[in-house]
């Protein structure tokens, strides 16, 4: 496993996407998967305007906190995080 995984959020799903060693790697990654859509405008948030819309999200490793049974207790913060855009 990787260091960094990445995570396509949508209002509808969570998916993780892709894995890399390193945090510019990854924000590279975001950058790349981001061009060409426009950029959630200031007077709408994520469940206005346009029907749906996407961002990335990077954790240092899975974004599970997991008890000893391995079961999910929390997530972590991501260390990075893009804009939100339209789809």
């Amino acid at each position: 496993m990787k260091k960094y995984q990445i995570y396509y959020n949508n209002t509808v799903e969570i998916n993780n996407v892709a894995e890399f060693d390193t945090l510019d790697e990854a924000k590279q990654y975001c950058t790349e998967n981001t061009k060409g859509y426009d950029k959630v405008c200031d007077n709408d948030n994520c469940w206005e305007g346009r029907s749906n819309n996407f961002h990335y999200e990077v954790y240092d490793g899975v974004k599970e906190i997991l008890d000893e049974d391995g079961d999910v207790v929390d997530f972590k913060d991501p260390v990075y995080m893009t804009k939100q855009y339209y789809l």
